[in-house]
C-alpha cells in the first residue's frame, strides 16, 4: 500500500514539475497538494514546492521588467539622475 502511494505521489510530482516548466502554476500547485494528501512525508514535496515558489517569483519579476524599463527611461529624458538611480536599484532587485 505504501509503495503504491509513493508511486502515485511520484507521478503527481512529476506532473507538477512539468506544469512548472510550462508556467502553469495553478495546476502545479494543485498537483503538489494532491501529492501531499497522498503521501505527506514524500521527500520531494519541499523541493517541488520551492521550485514552484522560485518560478512564480521569477515570472513576476519578468512581468515587471518592461514597465520598470519604461519608467527608467523617463527620468533619463529629463536628466533626473536620482530618479534614474532609484529605477536601476529597483530593476536590480
Amino acid at each position: 500500500a505504501q509503495a503504491a502511494k509513493r508511486r502515485e505521489a511520484d507521478a503527481l510530482l512529476a506532473r507538477a514539475r512539468t506544469a512548472i516548466q510550462q508556467r502553469n502554476y495553478p495546476l502545479a500547485e494543485q498537483l503538489i497538494e494532491q501529492a501531499a494528501r497522498v503521501l505527506p512525508s514524500h521527500p520531494d514535496l519541499a523541493t517541488v514546492r520551492e521550485s514552484l515558489r522560485t518560478a512564480r517569483d521569477s515570472a513576476a519579476k519578468e512581468e515587471q521588467l518592461p514597465r520598470l524599463a519604461a519608467q527608467a527611461r523617463q527620468p533619463l529624458g529629463v536628466h533626473n539622475y536620482e530618479a534614474l538611480q532609484r529605477q536601476i536599484d529597483e530593476l536590480a532587485k
